[in-house]
């Protein structure tokens, strides 16, 4: 506007009409200042609206350096307001930052900040539970949970509380639903429907592996039972094949890394510097995996306890799919270590354990951890798909 054929560059005064209201006064006199200086403060709480002041007035530089200092600061205050100037105003790289800080802290952080996960729009929120870069802090389920509680706060603008809270909440709120009001699910309802996107998203074949959050499920009447009726058969068509030895060894061979980032079982947990054994409850077509973590060693090990033996699938080997990923956050919960697997497959005899990663020495705890596993070639199956989901929010 100011250099080149513009008119404006050569003219004494110019009236320029300001319809976009993040543009504020310090956000302008910040814009205009940095015509006159090689060095400009910007103060994060006033750097959107020199983002907007300098997108008005095609200031490429200034946005440039903008997008630099938002990158540097996306944190819990910051990252809803940064994602959606990013969007507004093209800062590509922005949204990137925003949306890798939210893969790692959506479940690990922002779940206790109702006031930041409120602010989460459907489409944004969607996106992130499909992520394969999504960071699951416990199992599904617990997606399924932080779900709900985002679902009551964008439904109630008015609460107000803490985090533990909301999760009691939400669950207060659709239980009185579901017990009071007959008829369609709350994502079928006009009310529910525009927030759906999310719920349509996540993994729904990993919520019915475990009896007590199948009776959640069911009784919230959140998820149309739509969704769920075809998931049922194709576990079931599953376990007869692998009870049958109809399933190939080498099944993982046609499993492609798209279709494992799409459909894998996704867990996770934090990491104390101490020893510690763990499994992710629920049905696992007839494996029990055990996790340890011991003197920076992780390793993974095919249990064949006695006390369940009809349980236990009793085949001599069986193939597991995987990933795994350690990651160590600063103090604003941006990475400062990251390590992770490539995809790989190993065939686990019964009892056998096999070693999955090593924490360097110098990497300071706590560390969050993220494993993806597939055991049975089952949730990519076309008609395995459930129906009527939304495909984004």
């Amino acid at each position: 506007m100011f250099s080149s054929n513009w008119l404006e560059s050569r003219a004494a005064e110019v009236t320029i009409e300001m319809v976009d209201p993040n543009i504020t006064l310090a956000g302008l006199e910040l814009a205009l200042g940095s015509l006159y200086s090689d060095e400009v403060c910007l103060p994060p709480a006033d750097v959107v609206s020199v983002v907007a002041a300098a997108a008005l007035l095609q200031m490429d530089g200034l946005l440039a350096q903008c997008a630099e200092v938002m990158c540097a600061c996306v944190a819990a205050r910051t990252v809803v307001p940064f994602l959606e100037a990013a969007a507004a105003y093209g800062l590509d790289s922005v949204q990137r930052c925003c949306r890798r800080w939210l893969q790692l802290n959506l479940m690990t952080h922002v779940n206790d900040l109702p006031e930041v996960l409120r602010q989460l729009p459907a489409p944004e929120l969607a996106r992130l539970v499909a992520s394969p870069e999504l960071l699951v802090h416990q199992t599904e389920f617990s997606l399924y949970v932080l779900l709900k509680t985002w679902l009551f706060l964008r439904l109630h603008p008015e609460w107000r509380g803490a985090g533990r809270e909301a999760v009691t909440e939400a669950h207060r709120f659709v239980q009185q639903r579901a017990a009071s009001v007959s008829g369609p699910t709350l994502l079928e309802t006009a009310q529910g429907a525009p927030l759906a996107g999310p719920f349509g998203r996540m993994r729904l074949q990993h919520l019915v592996l475990h009896p007590f959050d199948m009776e959640v499920l069911f009784s919230d009447r959140v998820v149309p039972t739509g969704w769920l009726g075809g998931l049922f058969r194709c576990h079931w068509l599953t376990l007869l094949r692998l009870d049958q030895g109809l399933v190939q060894p080498d099944w993982c061979r046609a499993v492609s890394q798209q279709q494992f980032e799409a459909c894998a079982l996704r867990c996770g947990r934090t990491l104390d510097d101490r020893r510690c054994t763990w499994r992710w409850t629920g049905f696992n077509f007839g494996l029990d995996l055990v996790m340890s973590h011991s003197r920076r060693q992780i390793a993974l090990r095919r249990n064949s306890r006695q006390e369940l033996p009809l349980l236990i699938s009793q085949a001599d080997r069986r193939t597991v799919l995987y990933r795994v990923r350690v990651v160590g956050l600063d103090e604003r919960r941006a990475v400062r270590f990251e390590l992770a697997t490539e995809l790989r497959s190993v065939q686990l005899a019964r009892g056998q354990q096999v070693h999955v990663l090593t924490v360097p020495p110098e990497v300071a705890y706590p560390l969050l951890l993220s494993v993806n596993i597939m055991t049975a070639p089952i949730s990519w199956t076309p008609t395995c798909a459930a129906s009527g989901r939304p495909a984004s929010g």
